[in-house]
């Protein structure tokens, strides 16, 4: 198992105290071989990127035929953006590097840009103030895909 992370001292964190092979680079600077990883786990990464479409030509070029890749992420066509507006967990972390928003279709439409096959979206949860019925909203939002939270699982073919 290996990662690559852009931060000095959490790249060495994760060397050091962890034992595991870190890079400290960008994705685009890490010289990963072709075809060669069978997953890609990517948990609150892509909110972080201006620009998803080079990233993840260069995961599809280092994946294996059938390697997958796991993303999660938040989502802006959720009812906890539409409810909480600029209180939205995702949007109020602008401060920590959120650049980028996304939603079940701008996923399907990365992966059509990357050659990636998706394989699946789901989304779950609401933030909402106390009082409003979330367990009333949850499953709805979770069969609708208006949950907040978002995560996909893609394929290179």
């Amino acid at each position: 198992m290996e990662g690559i992370e852009p931060e000095r001292e959490t790249a060495a964190v994760a060397r050091e105290r962890f034992g595991l092979r870190v890079h400290q680079s960008l994705l685009a600077d890490a010289e990963l071989p072709a075809d060669h990883y069978d997953v890609v786990y990517l948990c609150e990464v892509i909110e972080h990127i201006a620009d998803p479409v080079p990233p993840f030509a260069e995961i599809r070029r280092a994946l294996r035929p059938g390697g997958v890749v796991y993303v999660k992420t938040g989502n802006v066509r959720s009812w906890s953006r539409a409810i909480r507006g600029p209180a939205w967990s995702y949007v109020a972390y602008q401060r920590l590097g959120h650049v980028t928003y996304y939603s079940p279709t701008t996923i399907e439409l990365l992966c059509a840009a990357t050659e990636l096959q998706l394989l699946g979206v789901r989304t779950w949860g609401v933030e909402v103030p106390r009082g409003i019925r979330r367990s009333l909203l949850r499953p709805l939002a979770r069969l609708l895909r208006r949950g907040g939270h978002m995560e996909a699982l893609v394929q290179k073919p």
